[in-house]
């Protein structure tokens, strides 16, 4: 944009974007932002001359883009079960209309919280959004279009479904809403009363006081009160010691991630696991929150039979209390052997019987 006859530049900018979606997806969103702003500027501006340059970036990062979605993404894309974990967690714009506003401002709330981790989200949101209408009616108003753009591409992604915005999958947005904060900053000051030492004292103090508190928030949070842990490695380690051939082994989906690790790590026995559950979604009609996402009567139903283990983690009192709901299921079925527990972790031992026979049981 500074330079455009030069063409090293040109040409860094092209290998740039070729090679940036294969180490982060997120960069096709600040590609397409910067990609269409350029056209935009030489547009206004009667540049024609640029249009050819900018015509071969475009063919080239798509190029790229599209090896990269025919070798990779469109697995991820087209997963039923991501689709709908993304749904239940909000990370897809509403299909009606009407609900798009509320939907909006709903996520720009929790974005702030998570995963930009402000303290106030609602003063955040208004910062963000004051900045960015600084950028866009000041001298910087380029970059204005630029970050106005990435929303934009992003939010049209999540609609069509391609890529959500939600927790860490937005943490692309963490650099780009630090960079609007700080543009409030400037202009404010940028004002009258900050034209003085006084003046500058003061709005420089009170900044830093912001950023100050921001930065210490969570951290002080975690001391008083540390965030939960599980841990299954032990668990897992006296499991492998009492674990006998023929004993079944059952793995709640919350611990099944954690669990293939570790059998990788620890070189565990071959226990031909099963995985109970899935990660909650929305519940279906007539049922209730307790009977979605694996329920603790289709645990009682498993089809298997003689020496289980059920193994589990948990890192809330609901999820412990939701354990213990499974654990007394298992326990109509059979008696409780054995067990081995730590923190936010166990496995438990339990002599099945036969699945029980839902329509004999609710007839």
């Amino acid at each position: 944009r500074e330079a455009p006859e030069d063409s090293g530049r040109f040409r860094a900018l092209l290998a740039a974007g070729v090679l940036a979606p294969w180490f982060s997806l997120t960069s096709v969103f600040v590609l397409t932002a910067v990609g269409i702003a350029l056209a935009l500027e030489a547009a206004l501006h009667g540049e024609r001359r640029r249009f050819a340059p900018l015509a071969k970036l475009a063919v080239s990062w798509a190029a790229s883009l599209a090896l990269l979605w025919t070798l990779s993404l469109s697995r991820s894309v087209g997963n039923p079960w991501l689709q709908v974990y993304w749904r239940t967690q909000g990370c897809f714009p509403p299909r009606r209309l009407d609900t798009a506003p509320g939907w909006l401002l709903s996520l720009a709330l929790r974005l702030t919280r998570d995963p930009l981790g402000f303290s106030w989200p609602r003063a955040a949101a208004a910062a963000a959004g004051s900045g960015l209408l600084v950028l866009l009616t000041g001298s910087r108003r380029f970059w204005g279009a630029v970050v106005a753009l990435l929303f934009a591409v992003a939010f049209g992604a999540a609609a069509l479904r391609f890529m959500p915005i939600c927790g860490r999958l937005a943490l692309f947005l963490v650099p780009v809403v630090a960079l609007l904060v700080a543009a409030v900053f400037a202009a404010v000051g940028s004002l009258p009363l900050a034209s003085t030492a006084v003046g500058r004292a003061v709005v420089g103090f009170a900044g830093l006081a912001i950023v100050a508190s921001e930065a210490g928030h969570r951290p002080w949070h975690h001391v008083i009160d540390p965030p939960p842990i599980d841990n299954l490695r032990p668990v897992l380690e006296t499991l492998a010691k009492r674990w006998r051939p023929g004993e079944n082994v059952v793995v709640h989906f919350r611990a099944w991630a954690a669990f293939g690790l570790y059998s990788r790590l620890l070189d565990l026995p071959d226990f031909d696991a099963r995985r109970f559950g899935e990660w909650p979604a929305a519940p279906a009609a007539g049922r209730s929150g307790d009977d979605a996402g694996g329920s603790t009567t289709s645990l009682a139903e498993l089809p298997v039979e003689g020496r289980t283990w059920y193994v589990a983690v948990w890192k809330s009192r609901e999820e412990k209390q939701e354990q213990r709901a499974h654990r007394a299921r298992l326990a109509q079925r059979g008696e409780q052997l054995d067990a081995v527990t730590d923190v936010g972790a166990g496995a438990w031992l339990f002599d099945l019987g036969p699945p029980i026979n839902r329509s004999a049981e609710f007839r």
